[in-house]
């Protein structure tokens, strides 16, 4: 069962957060294994995992980054430890980000620092703006191959975007 199935929820980019939590929240109560102590080792210990899975569930679909990331794995789009190849336009352009943020030290101004910051943020913005559709759409199971493909692009441009804030700071 996957955490979409779990919740009741369509497999999809966007979720009600609210009734993720009102689920994660149900879930908890009914499957706490302090409710389970007085049960088999077999209950005991399903109930753990079911805990367990709930959380996992709960952090992954409350977090759009990671519940993207699970949506693309559910598709098969994404594989673990994949080596995608970005644009090289892109690459390009992150080279000349890149070689602004080597001349920083600790003594770096801040101002110029939020510089950087502040072109990485219009960059991420530019890229969700470029599959914002696809990402805010309900009903995902017509989505074309070629959907799923920029998806697949912006959260490897947004992962490489959250490398470089990571350095910054």
């Amino acid at each position: 069962m996957n955490y979409f199935e779990l919740y009741d929820l369509p497999i999809s980019f966007q979720v009600n957060l609210a009734e993720v939590k009102k689920k994660y929240f149900e879930l908890s109560k009914k499957y706490h294994p302090d409710y389970f102590t007085q049960s088999s080792l077999l209950e005991k210990n399903s109930a753990l995992e079911f805990s367990t899975e709930n959380t996992n569930a709960f952090k992954t679909l409350s977090n759009f980054d990671k519940r993207m990331q699970y949506v693309l794995q559910l598709k098969n789009i994404l594989v673990d430890d994949e080596k995608y190849q970005l644009p090289n336009m892109f690459l390009m352009e992150m080279m000349e980000l890149n070689e602004g943020m080597m001349d920083f030290d600790d003594n770096t101004n801040i101002e110029n620092k939020n510089k950087i910051i502040a072109t990485i943020n219009q960059f991420e913005t530019e890229f969700y703006e470029s599959i914002k559709l696809e990402l805010l759409a309900n009903d995902i199971s017509n989505f074309e191959p070629h959907q799923f493909e920029k998806i697949k692009e912006f959260y490897f441009k947004k992962k490489y975007l959250h490398r470089l804030k990571e350095q910054l700071q």
